[in-house]
Formats: C-alpha cells, sequence, structure tokens
C-alpha cells in the first residue's frame, strides 16, 4: 500500500507513542514541515514540533486564522482564504518582525 513520507512518518509517530515512548519535541526538515497535515497531527498527538518550511509558505499572520466557511453544503476541512485576512509568505512574515523577535 503506497504512503506518502508524512504518512509513513506520522504512522511512526503513533506507533511509538502506543509503545510508550515519551513523548518529545518533533523535529522535521520541509518535507514534512511544509505540509499543515502533518503538522496539525502533531498538535493532535499532542507533541510539541520545530520542522523546517520553505520561504513561500503561506501562513496567517495574525492569530485566530480566518474562520471556517460556514455557507450551505458540506462543511469545509480547510480554512477559506478572504479578502479582510490574506495569508502571507513565511518569508515575508519574517521580515516584517522586529529584530527582537
Amino acid at each position: 500500500v503506497f504512503a506518502t513520507k508524512t504518512q509513513i512518518a506520522l504512522e511512526q509517530v503513533q506507533a511509538a507513542l502506543q509503545e510508550g515512548v515519551p513523548p518529545g519535541v518533533a523535529l522535521a526538515d520541509p518535507a514534512y514541515g511544509d505540509s499543515a497535515q502533518f503538522r496539525d497531527r502533531l498538535t493532535e498527538l499532542g507533541l510539541a514540533y520545530a520542522v523546517g518550511v520553505r520561504s513561500g509558505t503561506s501562513v496567517w499572520a495574525l492569530a485566530p486564522a480566518p474562520a471556517a466557511h460556514t455557507g450551505k453544503g458540506r462543511p469545509r476541512k480547510n480554512l477559506c482564504r478572504d479578502s479582510e485576512t490574506p495569508p502571507v509568505s513565511i518569508k515575508a512574515l519574517a521580515q516584517s518582525l522586529p529584530p527582537e523577535a
């Protein structure tokens, strides 16, 4: 059965936790860190993480992120982008921070 690198990694993390390995901080390069699903699952598992991301990865600079769409139809799994809360690249966000950040 085919699985992506991030799926395999998450399965290994889950197996380790189920075997009683004490949780620690998950570290990953951008091949994993660029995956919002990977980061979300680490959060769901209660793990702190420090992951690399590519400079073009988009994020919402201000919390909270835009609310999920509340229109008709099936509930969305992803957040909706809108003109009031546009995402920014990680690079742009980092360059906008004060030097002491």
